[in-house]
């Protein structure tokens, strides 16, 4: 797998696909959507892999950030 070859620094978790208008508007959630949709996810992703992992999608609060961090969530919001 890629992660064990070195050649990745950090993991950037974007959730979604873009094949089509409903899936892309998923992969760049508006205002419609929950803040933090995928924030377990990412969370998720980083129990499995000993990478840093950045997300941002609808984090917008100062207080959701701090708590993605604080749970060992995410290494970077933003």
């Amino acid at each position: 797998m890629l992660v064990e070859t070195g050649a990745l620094d950090f993991i950037n978790i974007i959730k979604g696909h873009i094949d089509t208008e409903e899936g892309e508007s998923l992969v760049l959630p508006s205002m419609g959507i929950p803040a933090a949709p995928y924030l377990e996810f990412a969370g998720a992703i980083k129990r499995e892999f000993e990478l840093p992992v950045f997300h941002a999608a609808r984090i917008n609060e100062v207080a959701t950030a701090r708590h993605a961090l604080r749970e060992n969530l995410l290494d970077m919001v933003g």
